[in-house]
């Protein structure tokens, strides 16, 4: 079972990225009134090209991490601080290389892939220096945040990063409202608040590693950061394009606004993976650290833990999207996203599952295999969303996404070495529950009616887990010992406190 560290880590990982969640449902509405349907519209294609860029990373975050990781576990700071710097040295110089490259081509990009006006694409063309400056803060900002989560201190990241992501998320719109609701204004807010970010992760991974001196790249680590980062840097590419080509094939096929219909609720519903991506980030360095027969049964166990946990959630959220979007965005979106947006939950939860099957694989040195399942399934998709956006609109690009991330998930569970038919049979009942709550929530209507019936599913499927899992019995009895000896340790002083009013009385 998952021990205690970890438990605490994935609460504080989950908090973390929780709080600013909570900042994003007030400030996407104001984006939307603030810049307009369409303007939010291109700035969220723009966020997929600069996400393609990302790519400059080619892996050397991760694969710093994982040496970082094993090299705190073998107590070597020497190869600490080397690898730190050859990881932080060679993604600056990516990263300038990518920018150059992503301000040569932002305009045939924008050109070819959006239907926006003129006068769109002339605001888009003023904000190209922010854009491209985003590619090679973002790629330091990576390896600090890796660097930190190597030596498991996930409370400071969560700290800085938190600060850091409600100022990405508040200042844009902010500085839209003050100055002019243009996209480089907006655009240069953000590269502003992700360099505040970048420079405290910096300061704060100094801190946690315990480096006091500035070194060159070493040619022998850079060599074996990018040995690994060759099969990252596919996988990467492949989801990369996997997971943003549904917005991009329907920009190309549809107008703006279908874009905003479609990343509205794709951009609220992908909050429910910040459980699978906390317990991601806990579990990377441990996985890595571990043997390898220890780490399967570390997964296996956290694999049936996030099933507990993510499914009653999946389950509430599919009842309450269409009405919470009616309040949060307004009829008219509301009424044209809310059956995508069921459909996206569902394959949010298949795609947490697939996390811990692919965290696995990376870190136990499989990393190829991942690439191979990502590159073959990525022509496929491509295929079936065109297909799907061209006869179907956008219900036919979140079923291609949805049917891509299913079969990922069988994929990965092939060949990531833990036994696919035991966790099938744990997961088959949660996702009966799903399915369940799927097929009565687009039949509901009215908060009260979704409250009532999602909540009696998410207590069932609650009911079954206690029943099922033993991870999930263990922490739930945990925190109820927990709740009962504070109640206990605060009888007494709730007594002595009526004694003395009594007496002063």
């Amino acid at each position: 079972m998952m021990d205690v560290t970890l438990r605490r880590n994935l609460l504080i990982n989950l908090t973390g990225s929780a709080l600013p969640t909570l900042v994003s449902l007030v400030t996407v509405p104001l984006y939307i009134k603030v810049l307009g349907v369409e303007r939010f519209g291109v700035m969220a294609l723009v966020w997929v090209l600069v996400g393609y860029f990302t790519l400059c990373d080619f892996g050397i975050s991760l694969a710093g991490q994982k040496h970082i990781a094993r090299a705190l576990a073998a107590a070597d700071r020497e190869d600490v601080g080397r690898t730190f710097w050859s990881a932080l040295w060679t993604n600056l110089a990516t990263g300038l290389l990518g920018a150059a490259i992503l301000w040569a081509v932002a305009g045939a990009y924008f050109h070819w892939v959006t239907h926006a006006s003129e006068a769109l694409l002339a605001e888009v063309a003023q904000a190209l220096p922010w854009i491209a400056l985003v590619i090679p803060v973002g790629n330091v900002g990576v390896v600090f945040a890796g660097a930190i989560s190597a030596a498991e201190r996930f409370s400071v990241f969560n700290i800085n990063q938190t600060i850091g992501t409600v100022l990405f998320q508040v200042l844009p719109v902010a500085a839209a409202f003050v100055f002019a609701p243009t996209l480089q204004v907006a655009l240069g807010a953000a590269v502003i608040a992700r360099a505040i970010l970048a420079l405290m992760l910096g300061v704060a991974a100094l801190r946690v590693l315990e480096i006091r001196t500035v070194q060159p790249a070493q040619r022998s680590s850079v060599r074996g950061l990018f040995g690994y980062g060759r099969w990252m840097q596919l996988t990467m590419a492949a989801n990369m394009i996997g997971e943003s080509l549904d917005r991009v094939v329907v920009g190309a096929l549809q107008p703006p606004r279908f874009v905003t219909y479609y990343a509205v609720p794709q951009n609220l519903v992908s909050r429910l993976s910040l459980l699978s991506e906390a317990l991601s980030r806990t579990l990377f360095p441990r996985l890595a650290a571990a043997p390898r027969e220890e780490a399967v049964e570390i997964a296996h166990h956290s694999l049936g833990f996030l099933q507990t946990l993510l499914t009653p959630v999946t389950v509430g959220a599919l009842f309450v999207l269409e009405p919470f979007l009616h309040l949060w965005v307004g009829q008219e979106l509301s009424t044209s996203s809310g059956d995508i947006g069921r459909i996206m939950i569902v394959g949010v939860w298949f795609a947490g599952q697939t996390t811990v099957a692919r965290n696995l694989m990376l870190a136990q040195g499989k990393e190829a295999g991942v690439a191979h399942v990502s590159m073959l399934l990525l022509p496929a998709f491509a295929l079936l969303l065109w297909g799907g956006v061209y006869l179907f609109g956008i219900l036919g690009a979140v079923m291609a996404a949805l049917v891509r991330g299913v079969v990922e998930y069988a994929a990965l569970l092939r060949y990531c070495g833990m036994r696919a038919r035991p966790l099938l049979r744990e997961m088959a009942p949660h996702l009966a529950f799903v399915l369940v709550a799927l097929v009565v929530a687009s039949h509901v209507e009215g908060w009260i009616p979704c409250l009532a019936v999602g909540t009696a599913l998410a207590l069932g499927n609650m009911g079954w887990s206690l029943h099922s899992s033993a991870t999930f019995r263990d922490v739930a009895q945990s925190a109820w010992q927990r709740l009962t000896r504070r109640a206990r340790d605060a009888a007494p002083q709730d007594v002595a406190t009526q004694a003395n009013h009594g007496g002063k009385t």
